[in-house]
């Protein structure tokens, strides 16, 4: 019996420690968890994500404003120019000239 005893209580040591163990890496995956959930620092970085969209947006939003406004004028100085030969051709056309 005395074997048996022996290799139960070396069971219960070996259980014993491996339970520390556990419980020792588990306190430490906690502490882990807390000081990640707590460092905010990736905020900081999101935040210059951000900004940096932000003004690659207002960048390019310039651009297609620049854009549509020289086609804007560029098609309001075609129709000009096709209006004033309309006018007068209409102009030669009354006048039979």
């Amino acid at each position: 019996m005395s074997i048996i005893s022996e290799i139960e209580k070396e069971a219960e040591k070996i259980i014993a420690e491996a339970k520390r163990k556990a419980e020792e890496i588990i306190r430490r995956a906690e502490e882990e968890a807390r000081r990640i959930l707590e460092d905010k620092s990736y905020l900081e970085e999101l935040k210059r994500f951000r900004e940096e969209l932000l003004r690659k947006a207002k960048e390019e939003e310039q651009q297609i404003i620049a854009e549509a406004e020289a086609k804007a004028k560029q098609i309001m100085e075609s129709s000009r120019k096709r209006l004033e030969e309309l006018a007068r051709r209409l102009a030669r056309e009354v006048a039979g000239v």
